[in-house]
């Protein structure tokens, strides 16, 4: 027997192997790792052989990998316009994924209903001023609209948001909230604890490229607001893009989210939301990838000082390694951000969210992929260095006199608040 003989004979054992089942003994056994192990050192000695060729394509297809299967056909096709196996294959194909896009259309056309609970623990400044808890119980029902496959949902979401009771042996720490700098000489010997509840609305419409909806933050906060967004995206095989306007809340405190009620006065500050536009472009150019976001926001809240946040992320991503089993890529991301002003503090007037004047970072990253017979692999990470800026505040940005008057009224322990937040 030649050798290419016995490599047919191989390439047929192997589509019964890539299938799990043993060409001899008729039972389950070997698996789609082993047969591409078998096939990739006799195709690159017969790398024209059709036998062997619609072997390796009857692997893709029972690895799930259609398209890969797909252009091992055509490309045998290209040489043999009357092969008739290859034929029947495409045809099987194209059958298959008829099948597949009827499922699909039909479970896109039925409705569902879901719930759950989302946790979120986040430690700040110090209890009752910047640590931030919130529990969530979404409950989401969505039905289909049209033919398209798109759907339109509601969203009803209870939510508890706390941060703690202020420390009433802490004066120090007291002194940086809301406007007891000001107002309390010596502090609060009673202090609340600092907690909101509520319900956020939502409704809206998810298609393949649109998505648009209109909400609300939880109603029972002490600062609700109207929120939502429209997104659109385009994507080829080797470019897209992404739009995308919305208005959203900074969920990084309970002042930047719910909103707070000053411990001294009752006045209310924060519900802090983001209003403006994004976009995400990317491209492809064989090995490399590129892309740009660059992204523009006001930022405003309720006796809270107006804030402007303009943002661009850009980098690569480089395939070195892209075979069948086996994917290992590199790249850069460089991030810039810059605020007009800086709201992380939690003195009446102040945001509670995160807003350098200048942050500018670079981080390089990989990540390696892949898969041996019926094992898999993902092995990723990335590090980064960071360069930021943030400059003095007023402690009341939104008041002077306020500001004047925490600088007249020292406490009776040696701490006097200093005239900027540093």
């Amino acid at each position: 027997m030649s050798a290419r003989a016995a490599a047919r004979l191989v390439a047929k054992a192997i589509c019964a192997v890539s299938a799990g089942v043993d060409p001899e003994l008729g039972v389950r056994g070997g698996g789609i790792g082993q047969a591409r192990a078998v096939l990739k050192p006799v195709l690159a000695e017969y790398p024209d052989d059709t036998g062997m060729l619609r072997a390796m394509a009857r692997v893709h297809g029972d690895a799930g990998e259609p398209d890969d299967a797909r252009a091992i056909y055509l490309g045998i096709l290209q040489r043999d316009p009357q092969n008739a196996d290859a034929k029947r294959a495409l045809e099987r194909l194209a059958e298959k994924a008829r099948e597949l896009a009827t499922l699909q259309k039909a479970r896109r056309a039925q409705g569902y209903a879901a719930t759950g609970v989302d946790y979120l623990n986040k430690g700040g400044y110090a209890p009752g001023i910047g640590n931030l808890r919130v529990i969530e119980l979404p409950v989401e029902a969505r039905l289909p609209v049209g033919t398209s496959g798109g759907r339109v949902f509601v969203q009803v979401d209870p939510a508890m948001a706390d941060a703690g009771p202020l420390q009433s042996a802490s004066l120090a720490d007291q002194r940086q909230y809301g406007t007891v700098a000001a107002r309390s000489k010596n502090g609060l010997l009673n202090a609340p604890g600092q907690s909101a509840r509520g319900t956020a609305l939502a409704v809206g419409y998810e298609g393949q490229n649109l998505r648009a909806d209109i909400g609300s933050t939880p109603i029972g906060f002490p600062v609700s607001n109207v929120i939502g967004g429209v997104k659109w995206s385009h994507y080829t095989a080797v470019s897209g893009f992404t739009v995308e306007v919305s208005r959203r809340p900074i969920v990084s405190s309970l002042i930047s989210y719910a909103g707070a009620r000053d411990p001294v006065t009752g006045m209310v500050w924060g519900g802090v939301v983001r209003t403006g536009a994004n976009m995400h472009l990317g491209h492809d150019y064989g090995r490399l990838n590129l892309y740009l976001e660059p992204g523009y926001y006001r930022v405003t809240g309720q006796n809270v000082l107006s804030n402007t946040d303009a943002e661009l992320r850009t980098g690569f991503n480089w395939a070195f390694i892209d075979q069948e089993d086996m994917r290992l890529k590199g790249g850069l991301a460089l991030t810039y951000w810059h605020y007009a002003e800086d709201m992380r503090y939690y003195t009446f007037g102040h945001g509670g969210y995160y807003s350098p004047q200048r942050y500018a970072a670079v981080a390089p990253n990989f990540r390696w992929s892949g898969r041996e017979d019926r094992w898999s692999y993902l092995v990723q990470g990335s590090v980064s260095y960071a360069d930021v800026y943030e400059k003095d505040m007023p402690y009341y940005p939104t008041d002077p006199a306020l500001h004047a008057l925490a600088a007249a009224n020292p406490a009776t322990t040696p701490y006097t608040p200093p005239p900027l937040h540093r």
